[in-house]
């Protein structure tokens, strides 16, 4: 009776803490917005998912506000507040706020605070501290080197593998300032640049008086794996399966891709979008997964006009289902309910197995004694028949 009790309470606690993990939502990193622009307004940061502040230049001329939000999936909503006009004449820094929400619940809302100057007094106010001057002589540098832009990028050959080889130049506007550089991702135990990936230098220039200034360099270095990707042939985006396996990690630049596939796929579906839609895409490789083990994916993409080409390629293998899969709360609490029911069976066999065992072995022992007495009893039986 007390064990049924306690299989009991135990049995009730393990509903109500699985319902309260299944009751939360499953959020998920940032990922709903795929970009933002200002109609008639100059952004000096790039826009990046992981970066919510962002500095927007606007003519004196402009009187009416509109900002477009490109989202990754239609079932997102947002919202824009903040003044919808904007003069010269109103405050030199307005601030706007973008929210982005999902519906459903299942990523958290994202903010990005977009702060408006308008006219040439506003643009003027800008101080003239940090550099005069970027450039990255052994690489494809852009855009080019403005006062007003702190966000670069450089596409590298394979064998320009570090910041040094690059041969980053820059210029101070004071030269008593302080350069320190340094990388915000995840280098090789080398110091070197992971092939086929994306790496960005942080330059903070500290002025004599203390302000700072951070410029934001991005370094593309191109993969070994096949051949270097022509500025002039070029991808936009690769799809499977409609979006259904995700390309992570897309560059027009990156020309290798470890892809895990779940194991429900088995037929291929890969589209491949030029950046100029005069190229020709060729699709190369199996349209089927292979069960024994991962397969590749050629993708050619030729520009006729400038007579280049640039080969990527595609690395799929099934993932590890249960490694990888991301459980909802209610999965989860199925999960554990039948491990735990298993576990009760198991040890509810062991116990009563455990019992019969040692009711048998007293038995037999009981057994054993009263047999050993009764010959006891018969010897002397016998001593006194005599």
């Amino acid at each position: 009776m007390k064990f049924t009790k306690v299989f009991i309470l135990v049995i009730a606690i393990t509903i109500m803490l699985a319902f309260s993990v299944s009751a939360a939502p499953e959020y998920r990193e940032k990922g709903m917005v795929e970009g933002i622009t200002v109609v008639d307004g100059y952004f000096l940061n790039d826009f990046d998912r992981n970066v919510s502040y962002y500095d927007v230049y606007m003519s004196s001329f402009t009187y009416n506000l509109s900002v477009s939000v490109e989202l990754t999936d239609s079932r997102f909503e947002y919202t824009i507040s903040g003044h919808d006009t904007m003069t010269a004449d109103s405050d030199s820094e307005n601030v706007v706020t973008v929210t982005v929400y999902d519906p459903l619940g299942e990523y958290e809302n994202e903010e990005y605070y977009l702060n408006i100057y308008i006219g040439l007094d506003a643009i003027e106010a800008v101080k003239w501290i940090g550099l005069s001057y970027l450039d990255v002589e052994n690489g494809i540098f852009s855009p080019q080197f403005s006062r007003f832009r702190i966000t670069y990028y450089a596409i590298l050959e394979n064998d320009i593998d570090s910041f040094e080889k690059a041969g980053v130049n820059y210029r101070l506007l004071n030269p008593d300032a302080k350069v320190e550089i340094s990388c915000r991702d995840e280098l090789n135990e080398d110091g070197t640049i992971p092939e086929g990936e994306r790496v960005e230098y942080a330059i903070r220039i500290t002025e004599s008086n203390g302000e700072i200034k951070t410029y934001y360099l991005n370094l593309y270095r191109k993969a070994h794996i096949t051949s270097s990707i022509s500025d002039t042939a070029k991808l936009a985006n690769i799809t499977i399966n409609g979006g259904s396996v995700p390309v992570k990690s897309f560059s027009s630049h990156k020309s290798y891709y470890e892809i895990s596939v779940p194991n429900t796929i088995t037929k291929l579906d890969i589209q491949a979008y030029p950046s100029d839609r005069s190229d020709i895409v060729k699709v190369l490789g199996p349209s089927a997964m292979n069960k024994d083990g991962a397969i590749f994916v050629n993708i050619l993409v030729e520009s006729p006009s400038e007579e280049t080409f640039s080969i990527y390629t595609l690395r799929l293998e099934y993932d590890n289902y249960f490694m990888t899969k991301k459980y909802t709360g209610l999965e989860l609490f199925i999960y554990l309910l039948i491990a735990f029911v298993m576990g009760i069976i198991v040890g509810v066999v062991v116990v009563r197995y455990i019992k019969t065992k040692g009711k048998k072995m007293q038995s037999d022992s009981d057994m054993s004694e009263f047999e050993e007495g009764d010959e006891n009893g018969a010897e002397i039986h016998e001593v006194m028949v005599e």
